[in-house]
């Protein structure tokens, strides 16, 4: 088996494209003990935004906006995949998947909310702790997402779909 280095989706170890992205794959095997970290554009975001509030090239109004905008794109994600599911049983069938991708837009809220605690009282602890809660939602999206593709892929695979 192959792990693509892109999104780190499980190839045959003759696959020359990633079966979920499409990227060019590594000549090399892996095994599945070692763990691809997928780091999300969002999530660099915040990374980027807490190093330079560290470096002070970032002022705590700026970065507060910047933690603003984040919450209510987050708010927006939210109420649309609530829509998209509403009078589905998507949920049911779903559920893992699911379950996965609240649980990271639950843990990206509570990581913005901690880093906003460092503008209420200064304490550097919370954007370290905050940066933590946003990797693990990241962590749990990027899984609901491969959760997403390997149902979609054995949908394909079963009934010729997608």
């Amino acid at each position: 088996m192959v792990i693509c280095m892109q999104c780190g989706a499980q190839n045959r170890k003759e696959a020359k494209r990633c079966c979920d992205c499409g990227a060019v794959m590594p000549h090399f095997e892996v095994t599945p003990t070692v763990k691809v970290e997928v780091v999300s554009g969002r999530f660099q975001k915040f990374h980027d935004s807490v190093e330079q509030v560290r470096s002070g090239a970032m002022s705590a109004e700026d970065f507060g906006e910047f933690l603003q905008k984040q919450y209510e794109i987050l708010q927006n994600i939210r109420a649309e995949i609530e829509n998209i599911v509403a009078g589905t049983d998507y949920l049911e069938k779903a559920a893992e998947e699911m379950s996965q991708g609240v649980q990271g837009m639950d843990h990206y809220e509570a990581g913005i909310q901690e880093m906003w605690a460092y503008l209420d009282d200064g304490e550097a602890e919370h954007l370290e702790a905050g940066l933590d809660m946003v990797r693990i939602g990241n962590e749990l999206i990027n899984d609901a997402k491969r959760i997403n593709r390997l149902s979609r892929k054995k949908l394909e695979d079963e009934w010729g779909m997608m």
